[in-house]
């Protein structure tokens, strides 16, 4: 799932972040202590929610996140006020906020304000307040350090239960969601901090709490859709290998793609200083070559005077790999080819088989301008997409609104052949294409419009984000448009060909209070309002809706990736569920796994893998004989025990790894 730049690391940045919570948490008394105090376990827990709930202001401590993960170095001298940001910042964190479902409001001054929906919660039995407290080795519930609080958090975490930091620094408080509710909220959807428009928060495992089961009850609105693979969970077969990246700090990577030997190219990007040289940039991209023994044949990290990343990589017809993503760096190419140096601009990068770099380009306009998919077109050129805030330079003529979701078609050396566009007022991007042997296009795009061009597309107006599916000709011309969505968020960003000339499309959904109504309303949300699952829908080549499947546990459940394989289908992704279709990931805390599925839409094995961490499984490409997947982790035991570099509570590193059917 590809989405804004800062957004998609912040699985890094909440490393960071947490300091600064805790700093937002304490109460310093006159002689500087920062312990952190608390009311009493019997005062400090939240009641049961009656299960109707209404918007709630962000806290100081999340709105200073947002505004951090919006406008990164721009962010540092913020004092908890958004009037105090100019407004081009308030668009840029407005923006952020919408990505990830926030609610942007208005206070009687006309001051903007951001708000969250807020998920029912119950409060705990002493029983598991006592518990927790006693894992954590809390001395003085009343006085709660910022180390007892981190072991709290953790503990929290890993058991589906929450810390929240009361408003003007009265301590903290923990609570669980409300498993099921059948009453209608008044707000539209739950917000996730989970959603795939971010990877999850890095968190290491604990001993475990005693905690509730959540239990299966009837969905609200439709009948029940099959739960996935009716059999018992047959392996794939092991890895035949497993290869980690990484330094001194984070790394990732985001994609990855065959070459015609049988190896991998994966690309991504690393906060590692020891890979970024003398540049003044904090992200740098990496890239590298694995054979299909597992040997690391090339690599390449590419830093500047500003920070750049990858996103997404394929291989054309010739054997060279273009590598697109995007940068605040000056220093790529010469000053007369920037169309801006003080925005973000897209980048293409072409090398050679041998990992040899053959020339860089930069796409846009005054606007930030961003390069999130790139695939290889039959005439030996290739298509991009993304998204442009710009109106002039690349992106000129292009729509009526200044937001756009984009796809450029290009010759082998990059010059752009033709251009379309939609556009609307709020957040949209290309996030993914495949390109049929006849160069028809299929893209799926991230919509939270529903004006401008998207107003003609039902469903974009009732949703408060989802999926746009269209289907371009070789010539650019948009063929057919559908949106998928539902009461909650729809991202289903990655797409694969079928073998009937149509194509999947395959990522997950969440749904609010009010159950499943549209696209997914036969379809069983397993967890609470709010958590994700998986889900797959096939459509025809004339944009017909064909099988569905839901991968469903009780949890959030991530599909990242698809990828045809002989026969079906392999999707890739992560997920905290143990249950029902993920009865066999119990590792960690967040586990990789590979789906395989026929033609028909019917789920066949699952392969489930990790370590006691965090491990997030973000891509995956196939000839039809081997899988590789590609992602990051904080795990160093279990499946990743003997690698080399290993991942730490402290940090990520990037991790590739293959599979054979057997």
């Amino acid at each position: 799932m590809k989405n804004k730049f800062t957004a998609r690391l912040c699985i890094f940045m909440c490393l960071v972040l947490i300091v600064s919570m805790f700093a937002a948490c304490n109460i310093k008394d006159k002689n500087g202590d920062a312990s952190l105090t608390t009311l009493a376990p019997d005062d400090s827990w939240r009641p049961g929610n009656d299960g109707t709930y209404e918007p709630v202001i962000l806290s100081k401590v999340e709105l200073a996140e947002l505004v951090s993960e919006a406008l990164g170095e721009d962010a540092k001298d913020f004092n908890g006020d958004l009037n105090s940001l100019t407004p081009e910042q308030i668009q840029k964190v407005e923006d952020l906020a919408e990505d990830k479902g926030l609610i942007i409001d208005k206070d009687d001054n006309g001051n903007t304000v951001i708000k969250k929906e807020e998920v029912p919660t119950t409060k705990l039995s002493q029983q598991e307040i006592n518990e927790i407290l006693t894992q954590a080795s809390v001395k003085d519930p009343s006085n709660i350090s910022k180390e007892e609080l981190e072991e709290i958090s953790k503990i929290a975490d890993d058991n589906g239960m929450s810390v929240v930091t009361k408003p003007n620094g009265g301590g903290i408080e923990i609570v669980k969601p409300v498993p099921t509710t059948t009453k209608k909220a008044t707000s539209a959807t739950t917000k996730n901090n989970n959603a795939t428009t971010q990877a999850p928060a890095v968190k290491t495992t604990t001993k475990p709490v005693k905690t509730t089961t959540a239990k299966y009850v009837p969905p609200t609105h439709g009948t029940v859709a099959p739960m996935g693979t009716t059999a018992a969970p047959v392996p794939i077969a092991g890895s035949d290998w497993v290869a980690t990246y990484g330094g001194s700090s984070n790394d990732i990577y985001t994609d990855n793609t065959m070459t015609s030997d049988g190896g991998v190219v994966s690309v991504g990007a690393t906060f590692s200083q020891e890979f970024k040289g003398n540049n003044k940039g904090s992200i740098a991209a990496i890239i590298t070559k694995h054979n299909a023994k597992g040997k690391l044949v090339w690599k390449n990290a590419f830093s500047g005077d500003n920070n750049v990343a990858f996103e997404n990589v394929t291989v054309l017809n010739d054997g060279s790999v273009i590598v697109v993503g995007y940068t605040s760096a000056t220093n790529f190419v010469s000053d007369a080819e920037y169309k801006c140096k003080s925005t973000i601009e897209g980048i293409i990068i072409k090398f050679n088989a041998k990992g040899e770099k053959l020339w860089t380009k930069v796409i846009g306009g005054s606007g930030d301008d961003f390069v999130y998919s790139v695939a290889p077109t039959p005439d030996g050129g290739f298509v991009i997409g993304g998204k442009s805030t710009s109106v002039d330079g690349d992106m000129k003529d292009l729509g009526t609104q200044k937001i756009k979701a984009y796809i450029f078609k290009c010759d082998a050396n990059g010059n752009i052949k033709w251009r379309n566009a939609l556009s609307g007022s709020k957040h949209s991007s290309v996030e993914s294409m495949a390109v049929t042997s006849s160069g028809e296009i299929y893209a799926a795009v991230a919509c939270i419009s529903g004006d401008g061009e998207f107003a003609a597309i039902e469903g974009t107006k009732n949703a408060r984000r989802c999926t746009v599916a269209l289907k371009l000709n070789a010539s650019g011309k948009i063929l057919w448009s559908k949106a998928f969505y539902e009461t909650g968020v729809t991202d289903l960003y990655s797409v694969a060909l079928a073998d009937d000339g149509g194509a999947v499309f395959a990522g997950h959904y969440s749904s609010s209070a009010e159950g499943n109504k549209y696209t997914f309303k036969n379809i069983y949300n397993g967890g609470t309002p709010g958590t994700y699952d998986g889900v797959m829908i096939k459509v025809d080549a004339a944009g017909n809706q064909g099988w569905m499947l839901p991968l469903i546990g009780f949890e959030s459940d991530f599909i990242m990736g698809i990828a045809k394989v002989s026969g079906g289908y392999a999707v890739t992704g992560y997920t905290a569920s143990t249950n029902r279709d993920f009865s066999i990931s119990s590792k960690g805390n967040y586990d990789g796994f590979i789906y395989t599925i026929t033609n028909s839409g019917k789920a066949q094995n699952i392969y489930s893998f990790g370590g006691s961490g965090a491990d997030n499984t973000r891509a995956i490409c196939s000839d039809g004989k081997a899988i590789y997947v590609a992602g990051t982790t904080n795990s160093g035991d279990v499946y990743f025990e003997n690698c080399s570099p290993k991942g730490t509570e402290n940090a990520c590193v990037g991790f590739v790894c293959r599979f054979e059917f057997k």
